[in-house]
Order: structure tokens, then sequence, then C-alpha cells
């Protein structure tokens, strides 16, 4: 991997411990970038799909 590549994360689940999860990867903007998330209530992924810029939101 190269020193210019970022790690791609995807978060399984989008409640309250997923977004701790969001807020500490975003503290590595450098390092990581969250491209994908879902949980099995789509509504909430959505939702922190749209509050974090997160680009994909999966269904389970």
């Amino acid at each position: 991997m190269g020193s210019t590549s970022k790690i791609k994360i995807g978060v399984i689940g989008a409640g309250n411990i997923g977004n701790v999860h969001i807020n500490e990867f975003l503290k590595l903007p450098d390092e990581c970038e969250i491209t994908t998330i879902t949980d099995t209530y789509l509504p909430l992924a959505e939702s922190r799909a749209q509050e974090y810029g997160i680009g994909n939101v999966a269904t389970i």
C-alpha cells in the first residue's frame, strides 16, 4: 500500500456505538475514508450517511 492510499471503511451499525466509531475515524482523514454505512434500520443508516457525508448506504 502506497503512502497516499487511504483505508476504505464500511460501518456496520449506525447506532450509538457506530456513531462513536464514525467520529473516531473522522479524526484520521489522511489515513482512512468512510465509504459505506449500513444498519438493520435503514432510515438510521441514511440519516448518519447524510449527517457525515458518507456516500453509500448498504441494505442488509
